[in-house]
C-alpha cells in the first residue's frame, strides 16, 4: 500500500524491515500481475522506483530472479 500511494518514507520504513520489494499484486481484480518497481515507473514516481531499486527491485521479478 505504501508504494501504491507514493508514501516514500513509509515504504523505507517495511523495505528497511525485510518487505520483499518483489512482490507482485493486482489494482484490481482481474487485472495484471504487475511488480512495485514498474508500478512506480508508470506512474512517473523516480524516487519510489530508485528506493526500491536500492532494495533490489526489478521490474519483472517472475523472470529476472530464477
Amino acid at each position: 500500500k505504501a508504494v501504491e500511494s507514493d508514501q516514500l518514507e513509509q515504504a523505507e520504513v517495511f523495505l528497511s524491515l525485510g518487505a520483499c520489494p518483489n512482490i507482485l499484486y493486482r489494482r484490481r481484480p482481474k487485472s495484471e500481475l504487475k511488480s512495485l518497481l514498474l508500478s512506480a515507473e508508470e506512474r512517473g514516481n523516480t524516487d519510489m522506483a530508485q528506493l526500491l531499486r536500492k532494495y533490489g527491485a526489478v521490474r519483472y521479478p517472475a523472470t529476472e530472479l530464477n
